[in-house]
């Protein structure tokens, strides 16, 4: 429930913004005699910026367990570690030696 909580709330901002998106679409052509085109570009303009800053903080909880992922893996003495790049995301890694079935902090797949 909550493993990857920065991807939820990422996907979480996502779905609010089209959810504005389509009541202030639907607002407008009810009211469109009275104005309802400036409540349709409005609305879908704020529920699109709106959306900025819950996107944001799902970023940024991401980001900040691949950080401590990468800490972990740096902070094990005395491992020699083998650099690669994840095949599904084709970002830079470090696989510590030794470990069984990495996952790539980034994608978390299974490498």
């Amino acid at each position: 429930m909550f493993d990857n909580i920065g991807g939820k709330i990422k996907v979480t901002a996502q779905i609010v913004c089209w959810v504005g998106i389509i009541i202030s679409v639907i607002l407008g052509l009810i009211s469109f005699e009275n104005g309802g085109i400036i409540v349709i570009i409005l609305g879908s303009l704020l529920s699109w910026v709106g959306s900025f800053a819950l996107y944001g903080f799902g970023q940024l909880i991401e980001n900040t367990d691949i950080l401590v992922e990468l800490k972990k893996n740096e902070n094990k003495s005395g491992s020699e570690e083998t650099v690669t790049n994840c095949p599904h995301c084709h970002k830079r890694i470090a696989i510590p030696e030794g470990t069984v079935s990495p996952v790539c902090p980034w994608c978390k797949e299974n490498i």
